[in-house]
Parts: structure tokens; sequence; C-alpha cells
């Protein structure tokens, strides 16, 4: 097995080599989401420590972007408050991965980060905001106070990194208030329309995607219909065998989902006014984290990156994706001069190149 990923790694290696050979990179992106619980009992630190070790080489023509879900379970809370100490382990983990580096670093709200969209959720997102910069100065949390609309981050002149809050808008929706929905629309639609315009690649960054091959996107391993506590937490509780709640469970889950599934009503009405928007520029890129997998999508000419590996593990779904690990680690989006790009995902066992041409076959 050791041979095998050592093989691997030489081949993946050569493989990367010859791709870029002769041309040169503009900037690299760096993407790794629901990094906000390091300290588990298994290994669940094991992506930021590979991402440090990645960091040490890279130059100020790169950007980190965490992709939410930055603190598990609920955001920062206030310094008094229960769980604070908790809160700061888990974010200093992922700070002290890029502390020492000179480029660019970008964290973005996921829902844990909001406290799930509750009424305290923009509190304890400014608390992050300004833990990160008393941290790393001169580096930014998007948007600091969940804010509306889209934010445009300069990462190099050929290369328009468009970041929105999803979760602020799947709060909206539950509270009814939509008006802000429309205004961040009309704002994604003009600076994709602008950027496309003027040659630039689009990556549009949320927490949420938009299409997904894991528990999110509604699809679960045969034995969840057995087991559907498994997805818990790795408990003693989580193999009783539960056959038919796990068949009804899986099924609503399916059908109906819960708030942060992609077919929930608030959650889909996200989905639909995003694709009908980035549906329209192919060739973009969607990156995101939720899922705690890594894969990437084609979908109608939008290539939808999915990075939410950084410390905790569920179910992806392989057939249909041109890329898809259960397995810890993070994406690296590289842009070259004339207008190519690679991705490669990078785990403790492999970097792997993707082919853009082929999707998985099997399950």
């Amino acid at each position: 097995m050791r041979f095998k990923n050592i093989l691997g790694l030489m081949v993946s290696f050569w493989a990367i080599s010859s791709f870029a050979f002769g041309q040169k990179a503009v900037h690299t992106l760096y993407l790794i989401g629901d990094a906000g619980k390091p300290h588990g009992s298994d290994a669940s630190g094991e992506a930021l420590t590979l991402l440090k070790q990645e960091l040490q080489t890279c130059t100020d023509s790169v950007t980190v972007l965490f992709l939410g879900d930055n603190i598990y379970p609920a955001g920062m809370p206030d310094k008094m408050e229960e769980g604070r100490k908790e809160a700061e382990k888990n974010l200093d983990a992922s700070l002290d991965a890029v502390k020492d580096f000179s480029g660019k670093v970008i964290f973005i709200p996921g829902n844990h980060d909001w406290y799930q969209g509750s009424f305290e959720g923009n509190s304890r997102l400014e608390n992050q905001a300004n833990y990160i910069d008393s941290v790393l100065q001169g580096h930014a949390f998007i948007p600091a106070d969940g804010g509306v609309g889209v934010q445009e981050v300069a990462v190099g002149d050929s290369i328009a990194l468009l970041v929105l809050d999803s979760q602020w808008w799947l709060t909206a929706v539950e509270a009814n208030e939509l008006g802000d929905t429309t205004t961040l629309i009309r704002q994604l639609d003009s600076l994709c329309a602008k950027n496309h315009q003027a040659g630039k690649k689009v990556v549009v960054a949320a927490h949420h995607p938009l299409v997904s091959n894991g528990l999110h996107g509604g699809h679960f391993p045969a034995r969840a219909h057995l087991f559907p506590l498994e997805e818990f937490g790795q408990k003693w509780w989580g193999y009783i065998p539960l056959p038919i709640f796990g068949s009804i469970y899986v099924g609503y889950r399916k059908r109906f989902g819960y708030k942060q599934d992609v077919v929930h009503k608030g959650y889909g009405s996200f989905v639909t006014s995003v694709s009908s928007v980035v549906n329209k520029y192919p060739g973009t890129f969607y990156v995101a984290g939720h899922d705690h997998c890594l894969q990437m999508l084609e979908v109608d000419g939008i290539y939808h990156v999915g990075s939410g590996a950084g410390s905790k593990l569920s179910y992806v779904k392989e057939k249909g994706a041109l890329f898809a690990r259960q397995e810890r680690g993070f994406c690296k989006l590289t842009f070259y001069e004339g207008g190519t790009f690679s991705v490669e995902f990078i785990t403790p066992s492999e970097r792997v190149l993707v082919s853009l041409d082929q999707q998985v076959d099997g399950e």
C-alpha cells in the first residue's frame, strides 16, 4: 500500500510538471472548507497540517480561501460566554496553518459560524472577524457582519474572485426577508458579466454548493438505510441497526431535506437563483464546502468544486463526478497565462490532477 501511494504521488507530480511546463502560473487558489473541528479523536487536523506544509514554498501570487464552518459547533461566542475557549482553539488551528504565509488569506462564513442562522449569528460573525484580525493583520473575513451582496476580491489581473455569504440567504428566506436577495442576484450577474467581458476567469465562492454528490446533495450510501445514525459521529449508537427508520430518514432527506440540504425549499431558492446567473457564463468556477468530502463536477459548462474535508468526513458518490474522495484534504486551483488552468486535489495519501474530459463511471 505504501509503495502504491508513493508511485501515485510520483505519477501525479510528473503529470502536474508536464502540464505546467512552459506555462507561467498567474495565480493559485488553495480551497479548504469545514476545517473548524481539527481536534477530534482521529486524524481530523491532518488537512491543516498538510496545508501548512504546502504553503511553505508558496509565493505572493497565492490566495488561501477558507470556505466556511471555520468554527464548530456554533461559531465564536462572546469572550465571557461558554464555549469561547473551545471556539478559539478550533479557529487557532486554521490560523496557525497560515500565520507565516505571505499571500492573501480569506475566511468566509458557513452555517456553523452563523450559529445556524440564529439571532446571535451576526454577533458571532463579528467576534470571529475580530479574532482573525487580531492574529492575521491585514487579512480578511468576508463579510464581517453577515452583510448583503457580493464582494469582489482582487487576486490578480486575469481572475475575478466573487465572494457571497450563502448562509445569509438561507437566514433571510427563513425570516421571510427576501428583498435583498434580488439585489444580490443583480449584483452577481453584473459582476459576472463585467469580468467575463474583460476576459477574466470568474470564481464564485460560497459555503453552500449548488450541486453536490454528498449527503447535503441527497446522496447516501446503501448502509445508511440500516445505520442512519452513523452519519452523526463515530459513537456506539451509530451502529444500532434501524432498517425501517433508516429508509424513511434517507427518503426524507432525498425528497424534502432539512434546511441545510440542497432540496430544501429555502436552500433550493438559493440554488435556483444563483444557478440562473452563473449558468449564463460557461467556464465559471463555483467553489464551496459544506459536504465533508472532496469533489468536482461539471454541469452545463460550470465547474463545481467541493472542498469541505478540512476536518470532518462524510460520504460522497463517485458516479458522475470528475473527482470524488471521502478523505481529508483540500483543492489547489491554478490559473496560467493564456487562460488555461489546472485543478489538483491534495490529501495525505495522494495528489490528483483532475482530468476534465472523463467522469467517474462507478459508484
